[in-house]
């Protein structure tokens, strides 16, 4: 085993003290402008952006790293209260108890994110005081450099034009793992320039044919680097870095006889000079670069591993496969539970149920053969596709995905859907596949989605057949019939000889959503559908007097900058239709949005998120003014009480109370002033936003004085 020592040095360059920025970022145009920059040259102004830059670097694609490994030089045992901290950063670090840099050294950027009042802009001021100091003072680095890491054997002495075209192929082939695939096949997506015309140039010739005895897959080119460092750095590496549950750095200091302090710098160390295995243009980067191409949306991994074999092989020195390895040097995607997602697993499955919602009936119900996923084809033709959405927790059945499954009667209703007619009971109970068929009886009785057409049939209430219905669908009726109006008082004559209802309760419901009374005429509430939904009958979209709102969490995607799916409620507002963009003012400049694939999408908000120090975890509202402006809302802090903890989830005024506050409440979906608290409550629930529902039946004694 080598010896390595430590040597007090100053780093000279910014690659010095982040030696990661040599690695796999190495292709960015901006980044090679001050990468290798003398950092004496760097001061004032140059040196605050350069920090800046460090620190968004890090943010952005190492934020699964340790604050110790991304800083190497940061000093230890520093007090907190040494920094140049803002009040908000320092009350963060006491809060979790981060007292000293050595407790942040083992804190994950990805960890400090989602501290609590942690905003991006609190983040960034924690670690650009944390790049400036390991930038400041002398700066842990081996001394036996040299011998850490051994270059792989160059490639045999090539005989002419021809032989390098045959080799290039080859060696690139057998890179990917496909020894035995012609030279001539087609690529892979995202294969370098040069390979492409390679091939061009010769006739097909097997990779083994040709190929130069010190070719290696991918696999063995990470072996390779990992065996060409220190025993100490392998040891780390596979107990650490790749170990599905890593051991603590007290642990392999006691092992290796030095401190935890000093397990990290290795750590660090060895970390960085793999990323450089994987930078832009090395074989192995090749190979990453390709793997990001091939993760578009979503897919099985068995599938990527299909097409690059080599990428199943294993990593012996460090008991993981090949993709392992890469995935976890890689943050622009992630592997987990045998499926691969960009930008990760979590954004994928929101955007897919996001998707399946905008496709679904109104009983939940999408047919599979509709369901197509970004970069994944056209739809109906994925053969994982019911794999993936049962993974989700989807009920997949008979070639529908069921997407309401929460009591026997969505299932029922989703069986009437798909059925497309009425069904006896004791179908739709053997189709439910729950409780007991007394129970199914009870919700078929009370629930206003169904009612009988006959002595043995049921039917969903949305298809208007005739048999005993509520008084809601049969106003729908008589508007139909008549053209779309009628005088408040026919209504009125013919539902009360009809069925006995009481001529107020005809009046109530005439007078709510979807119907609205002027000059005693009942019409259809007159709504913008243009684009897409009615974002009054959305979840998480609400009214507050002439802007919309949508009320969403803040995500580490957002942080990111990325942009994301949502509800075609969104076209509706901003009167987008598919395949246009559209752009609102903001006081932060245009804010895009896009309909390109299935569904629309918002552009990046990260600018909003920086500008107001938010982070994860934070719920804001998206607002969409009435004057065609956008800004972003940080909610205002939770409440234990009901009432004010319900308006406050619908913007509106927390101080309200009494028939006010159920007003403010109703407007928000864009119910009629006057309704009372359990017709609301219902509205809720009908968008599935039951805990709004719950809170108001929580509170109904509030409501009932101001």
């Amino acid at each position: 085993m080598h010896d390595v020592d430590f040597v007090d040095t100053h780093p000279r360059v910014w690659s010095d003290a982040f030696p990661w920025l040599r690695g796999s970022l190495s292709g960015d145009d901006e980044l090679r402008s001050w990468r290798d920059m003398a950092m004496d040259d760097a001061a004032g102004m140059d040196r605050r952006r350069v920090l800046s830059s460090v620190v968004s670097l890090a943010i952005n694609h190492l934020e699964k790293w340790p604050i110790g490994e991304v800083f190497p030089g940061m000093p230890l045992e520093m007090p907190i209260d040494d920094l140049d901290l803002t009040v908000r950063a320092y009350n963060v670090l006491h809060r979790e108890r981060k007292l000293t840099t050595s407790d942040l050294a083992d804190v994950r950027i990805e960890d400090l994110l989602a501290c609590r009042n942690a905003g991006i802009g609190t983040v960034r001021d924690i670690l650009r005081n944390l790049a400036d100091r390991s930038t400041s003072l002398p700066q842990a680095s081996l001394a036996d450099d040299t011998t850490m890491f051994v270059e792989p054997a160059s490639s045999a002495a090539l005989l002419g034009g021809l032989i390098n075209d045959i080799e290039a192929l080859a060696e690139w082939n057998l890179l990917l793992g496909q020894e035995d695939r012609g030279l001539l096949a087609p690529l892979a997506l995202g294969a370098p320039m040069e390979i492409a015309a390679a091939r061009e140039r010769i006739l097909a010739l097997s990779a083994t044919a040709v190929a130069p005895p010190s070719s290696a897959d991918v696999a063995e080119v990470l072996e390779q680097a990992i065996l060409g460092m220190d025993e100490r750095f392998r040891v780390i590496l596979a107990r650490r870095l790749f170990a599905w549950k890593p051991m603590r750095l007290e642990q392999l200091g006691q092992e290796f006889g030095v401190t935890r302090e000093r397990v990290r710098q290795l750590e660090s160390k060895a970390r960085s000079k793999l990323y450089e295995v994987v930078a832009e243009g090395t074989p192995a980067g090749q190979v990453a670069a390709v793997v990001r191409s091939e993760v578009r949306g979503v897919r099985p991994l068995q599938e990527l591993l299909t097409e690059i074999p080599a990428l199943a092989r294993t990593v012996e020195s460090v008991g993981q496969p090949a993709w392992r390895v890469i995935d976890i040097l890689d943050d622009s995607y992630e592997i987990a539970d045998g499926w691969c997602a960009e930008p990760s697993l979590d954004a994928a499955k929101r955007e897919t149920a996001i998707y399946l919602d905008e496709l679904a009936d109104e009983f939940g119900v999408v047919r599979l053969a509709d369901v197509g996923l970004v970069g994944s084809g056209e739809p109906g033709t994925l053969p994982w596709l019911t794999e993936w959405l049962q993974h989700l927790g989807c009920d997949v059945r008979d070639g529908f995905v069921l997407l309401r499954t929460s009591s026997v009667g969505d299932v029922a209703a989703a069986a009437l859907s798909i059925e497309g007619g009425p069904l006896t009971l004791e179908v739709l109970f053997e189709r439910a596949n729950r409780g007991s068929i007394g129970s199914l009886r009870n919700q078929l009785n009370t629930d206003p989605r169904f009612h009988k057409v006959d002595v043995e049939h049921w039917a969903l209430t949305a298809w208007g057949m005739d048999g005993y219905s509520n008084i809601r669908t049969e106003i729908a009726k008589l508007l139909e019939q008549a053209g779309g109006e009628l005088p408040l008082a026919t209504i009125v004559e013919s539902l009360v000889e009809r069925f006995g209802v009481s001529p107020a309760s005809v009046n109530v419901y005439a007078g709510s959503a979807p119907y609205e009374v002027r000059n005693g005429i009942v019409r259809s509430e007159a709504i913008r559908t243009a684009g897409g939904k009615n974002p009054a009958k959305v979840q998480g979209y609400y009214r507050r007097g002439q802007d919309w709102l949508h009320r969403t969490t803040v995500t580490r995607d957002h942080l990111r900058g990325s942009g994301w799916g949502a509800s075609t409620a969104i076209a509706t507002i901003v009167g987008l239709s598919p395949g246009e963009t559209a752009e609102l003012p903001t006081r932060l400049g245009p804010q895009k949005f896009s309909w390109k694939n299935h569904q629309p999408a918002y552009g990046s908000i990260k600018r909003f998120l920086e500008a107001d120090d938010l982070g994860i975890g934070d719920e804001v509202f998206l607002v969409f003014r009435g004057d065609g402006t956008f800004d972003v809302e940080k909610l205002a802090e939770p409440t234990e009480e009901p009432r004010r903890q319900a308006l406050r989830l619908v913007g509106a005024d927390m101080n309200l109370a009494g028939q006010e506050a159920v007003d403010a409440l109703a407007a928000a979906i864009k119910y009629p002033a006057g309704d009372d608290v359990e017709t609301v409550a219902a509205g809720y629930a009908a968008r599935r936003e039951q805990p709004i529902a719950e809170l108001l039946g929580q509170c109904q004694s509030d409501f009932g004085a101001s």
